[in-house]
């Protein structure tokens, strides 16, 4: 079997970026009684603020223009490592839906003119979704996950990469 070099690196990106969102956070004793969130069904208030957690960074100044966040993201780590060319990663965590999160995601790559492809054409990895983010000055590299938690919440973990 061969894979062409994007390929490669973007499979082993998305499989050491899942395991450091495995490690970034766990779940409760009481996770099944929270997964109705997952399902799309809404959590109180004071649940939902102690399942996006207390770290609420701000956006990052190199976000691209209009990239589509919820309103409720809780944004818990920002990374922007000293490389060439230029790597950031940022990683939240929302109570809203997936399917919209996915949605408006491709959306926005439509209105900027960049590439927002389903990574996986349709399938799920568990409760993983991979968005490969190309173009409009990012490498293919590039990715977007969606992973729904039995908590409740999703994590997004964006990763960009600038083309060369």
């Amino acid at each position: 079997m061969t894979f062409s070099g994007s390929r490669l690196v973007l499979a082993g990106l998305v499989g050491a970026m899942a395991f450091c969102a495995a490690c970034s956070g766990s779940a409760s004793p009481d996770a099944g009684e929270k997964g109705e969130a997952a399902q799309g069904k809404k959590v109180a208030g004071g649940e939902a603020d102690r399942l996006l957690g207390a770290v609420n960074l701000p956006k990052p100044d190199w976000l691209p223009k209009g990239f589509p966040l919820p309103d409720d993201a809780h944004i818990y780590i920002v990374t922007k490592p000293n490389v060439t060319p230029a790597a950031y990663q940022l990683q939240a965590r929302t109570m809203a839906d997936g399917d919209k999160v996915f949605a408006d995601m491709i959306q926005w790559g439509e209105d900027q003119g960049i590439s927002v492809t389903d990574a996986l054409a349709g399938r799920e990895v568990g409760a993983t979704r991979v968005l490969e983010v190309s173009g409009g000055g990012w490498a293919g590299v590039s990715s977007v996950q969606i992973q729904d938690d039995a908590s409740g919440y999703r994590r997004i973990i964006l990763s960009l990469q600038k083309a060369e």
